[in-house]
């Protein structure tokens, strides 16, 4: 019996990696059909801070977005989209412990892979830079196409405003 169960499990366990696996080969994100807002300054200002230290941009970048305001991103809502959708495995609070993924706080602007008790994935690692509000739009869309190896199981929000609406409460999260 117990031999069952283990083999159930080891068997389920496979079938959710082979439709994931094709999922990902299915589902690939439109790029082309999403066009990029205006340069500002806030925009200039971020590239500015990711070319200063050498960063090198996601292979994958679905829509530039200097500011919510491009998008009309509602912190409020963002917020209710996070607890349902993200704080399972984030943290928000100034201060809060890492879960499965690293604490949110001051995300915004926060140097790529720098929480000193949190381990990255190899790739994140090397990415280098600042989270911009693009590269964190980027990631929300589809987090293995930004980034091929994370351990996120998070398939992505493909609504260009549930994004915009959580990438807003993100900006809220900061001192």
């Amino acid at each position: 019996m117990l031999r069952d169960l283990i083999g159930a499990i080891v068997f389920t366990a496979a079938v959710l990696a082979a439709v994931d696996f094709i999922g990902d080969i299915a589902v690939r994100p439109q790029l082309t059909s999403v066009s990029a807002p205006a340069p500002t300054p806030a925009m200039e200002t971020a590239e500015t801070a990711t070319s200063a230290t050498g960063s090198t941009p996601a292979p994958e970048t679905p829509a530039v977005v200097a500011s919510t305001r491009d998008l009309g991103g509602d912190a409020q809502k963002g917020k209710k989209l996070f607890r349902k959708k993200c704080q399972n495995c984030h943290t928000m609070d100034k201060g809060g412990p890492d879960r499965t993924g690293p604490n949110l706080w001051s995300i915004v602007g926060r140097t790529k892979a720098s929480r000193e008790d949190f381990r990255y994935s190899r790739t994140m690692e090397s990415l280098g830079g600042v989270w911009t509000l693009a590269e964190i739009n980027s990631l929300i869309t589809r987090p293995r196409s930004f980034v091929p190896d994370t351990k996120m199981v998070f398939a992505g929000l493909k609504k260009e405003q549930e994004r915009a609406d959580v990438l807003a409460f993100l900006q809220t999260l900061t001192d």
